[in-house]
């Protein structure tokens, strides 16, 4: 059986690359991983390398997704990005 969370998880992160390389983005990475965690999107537009953490929430009930990326999160993304 499909867990709900993680298939909303995949389509916003689907969703989040789409419009990425719409931009004119390239995607170099996704799902890049390591005993830290891992990275959802690494893209590149010739002058920017960007780590992107993809939240997606079916409702604003408890919050947006951006609202739940909070200090933690962003040292972890920073870590992984150092690693990468």
């Amino acid at each position: 059986m499909v867990d709900p969370r993680k298939e909303t998880g995949r389509r916003g992160e689907d969703m989040a690359a789409g419009y990425l390389v719409s931009k004119g983005w390239e995607l170099v990475a996704r799902n890049w991983s390591t005993n830290l965690g891992e990275l959802d999107i690494v893209a590149n537009d010739g002058l920017h390398l960007v780590f992107v953490e993809v939240r997606t929430t079916t409702s604003s009930q408890y919050g947006l997704g951006f609202q739940s990326v909070g200090y933690r999160k962003q040292q972890q993304v920073r870590k992984l990005a150092t690693q990468f």
